[in-house]
């Protein structure tokens, strides 16, 4: 039986007007490779990219039936675990890619959680957990989305993100962002993630996992 469920949503954002003016077809020729340490990051169903926000700079990991992102089963021990998001082919002109590595560190304490149904989530959404105590947005631990840019310096400093350099490469000739960052996440009751997300079921963006009993 699963501890509960690890919520996967990976986002890239490539708004720049800049970017729009170089590639007008952008979208389409972006893909995401996702590779796991600890867990098999990948959803039971094809993998998707689509653009479901309202801010269209925006790319959005899912599938065809949920789009914004999906639930993995998380298995008892595993407290740490990470992804790395290869977005490749930002611009077929220039080849551009965002190489984006995220450690989770999963918090196990019940002191999180609040009024539901008792199945756990742990998410790499922040909207369900970023109001709990020592969790103030802006402030140490993260709590800012952890999505994937090409431009690391237009990443919020509190996400504390280390960038690996490739000396070899000038940084004026930056054709791929290599960049690392930890999230530490608290659990919250599948109830409450889905009062705190209720616009994304009410638009079939994705829909909730089932319970776990016991």
């Amino acid at each position: 039986m699963p501890r509960g469920y690890l919520y996967l949503l990976p986002e890239l954002f490539f708004g720049a007007p800049g970017i729009h003016r170089l590639d007008p077809h952008l979208r389409k020729s972006i893909h995401l490779q996702l590779l796991g340490e600890g867990i098999d990051p990948l959803p039971k169903k094809p993998l998707c990219l689509s653009q479901p926000l309202p801010n269209k700079g925006y790319i959005v990991a899912g599938t065809r039936s949920n789009r914004m992102g999906w639930f993995l089963p998380l298995e008892y021990g595993v407290n740490q675990c990470a992804i790395t998001l290869l977005w490749q082919d930002l611009s077929p002109r220039f080849g551009w890619a965002v190489e984006h590595r995220i450690r989770f560190v999963l918090l196990d304490d019940d002191s999180f959680l609040m009024p539901g149904d008792g199945t756990r989530v742990w998410s790499m959404d922040v909207m369900p957990w970023n109001y709990l105590d020592g969790f103030y947005r802006g402030e140490p631990p993260v709590n800012t989305q952890p999505v994937s840019r090409f431009w690391p310096e237009k990443v919020h400093p509190v996400r504390g993100i280390r960038i690996l350099e490739d000396p070899s490469v000038p940084k004026t000739g930056r054709d791929k962002a290599r960049y690392d960052e930890d999230l530490v996440i608290p659990p919250v009751s599948l109830g409450w993630f889905q009062r705190r997300c209720m616009a994304r079921f009410s638009r079939v963006l994705i829909t909730p996992p089932p319970p776990l009993q016991g």
